[in-house]
């Protein structure tokens, strides 16, 4: 099933593509709730939905709203992205802050574009399977990317700019605050005049721990991540995420770790030359990657407004490349894929390294 910005929900069965519902409005995400592919939730701007084909014909004939409780404006940038869907069966989505406009409508904690006029703006929400709705976390900028790990936990993939030195992903923790002021003037009591939102109350209480994608160099604007949990079938890199870039129409792999209690990882590039801007990717049953892209409103290197691309492993081929890369108390150890020649010397290898450091500050300047 694949959501689209302007064309509704389309599905495929039997390699024939139908139309499913249509009337929708940028929706950005699905999520499966039966084995048939009739009954679906997607996160549209304005609602998350359920649509439910209850006839069998095909069509969608019941659209049920789901959760309608936050702030919608008329504002372009208010994108809603999800739904993510844990094991218990809440639902979670990720409210975009608005851009631009004037001072006098949305609220931007002094920082150049992204801003708030209300209704939990830059929030992750949940909703719980009876229907509640529930404020999550908050601090959030442009949260284009949800997703669920093998293990259970919640993470995202957030853009960078002001307030937020650079793209990143980063588990998602209730009543955890990630680092944008814009959204807290949705907190009870607060707004835009409140002292308790200057950022020098809060500069302490972003949420420690992620994997930093270095901006312009891997990424600009990451979407929803999705883990290999193919069992070798796409390859040699079991358990690992692959999340797509949506500017620069790139692909990568990704691994979280954790070292003292702090989250951690690694970025390595996968693919590049994508069609569009990559933002939803999912693993088939044959182990197969199916990768969602769009590049209308935002522009994205590959070119075109939108694409569905498929990629399948040959069974194989492993091509040499970085594995891994593990902390160690005296540096990292870096695990290729494929082993070194015999002959390959130690000063060889130094030859053929680099290594760069550096760190994101969080201000208000992009």
């Amino acid at each position: 099933v694949v959501t689209t910005r302007t064309a509704g929900v389309w599905r495929i069965r039997d390699n024939q593509w139908s139309l499913f519902a249509e009337g929708t409005y940028e929706a950005l995400g699905v999520v499966i709730e039966d084995d048939l592919g009739d009954r679906v939730v997607i996160m549209q701007k304005p609602e998350m939905t359920r649509l439910t084909d209850t006839d069998g014909d095909g069509r969608a004939d019941q659209f049920d709203t789901m959760c309608d409780d936050y702030g919608f404006h008329g504002n372009y940038h208010e994108y809603a992205h999800g739904p993510a869907r844990d094991a218990v069966g809440n639902y979670y989505f990720a409210l975009n802050l608005s851009h631009g406009g004037d001072e006098k409508t949305s609220w931007r904690a002094g920082g150049p574009f992204m801003g708030s006029m209300g209704g939990y703006r830059g929030w992750a929400c949940r909703v719980t399977p009876d229907g509640k709705f529930e404020p999550y976390a908050n601090g959030l900028r442009s949260p284009a990317g949800m997703g669920v790990d093998p293990d259970g936990r919640l993470w995202y993939a957030e853009n960078q700019g002001e307030y937020v030195g650079s793209s990143k992903v980063v588990p998602l923790e209730e009543g955890k605050f990630y680092g944008h002021l814009s959204g807290l003037v949705s907190l009870p009591g607060m707004n835009p005049d409140s002292q308790e939102l200057k950022f020098e109350n809060w500069k302490y209480k972003i949420r420690k721990g992620a994997v930093w994608l270095p901006h312009g160099k891997l990424a600009n604007s990451p979407g929803h991540p999705a883990w290999d949990t193919t069992g070798g079938k796409f390859g040699p890199f079991g358990g690992q995420m692959f999340i797509g870039d949506q500017t620069l129409s790139t692909f990568l792999r990704v691994e979280t770790q954790k070292l003292n209690g702090i989250d951690q990882g690694f970025v390595v590039p996968f693919a590049r030359g994508l069609h569009a801007g990559a933002m939803r990717p999912c693993f088939l049953p044959d182990g197969s990657l199916l990768i969602g892209q769009t590049g209308r409103g935002w522009g994205a290197r590959g070119g075109r407004q939108d694409s569905l691309q498929h990629v399948v492993y040959d069974g194989k081929t492993i091509a040499a490349d970085l594995h891994r890369i593990v902390p160690t108390k005296t540096g990292f150890a870096l695990e290729l894929t494929q082993p070194l020649k015999s002959d390959f010397k130690e000063d060889q290898i130094l030859k053929n390294l680099s290594v760069d450091s550096w760190f994101y500050e969080n201000t208000g300047r992009y």
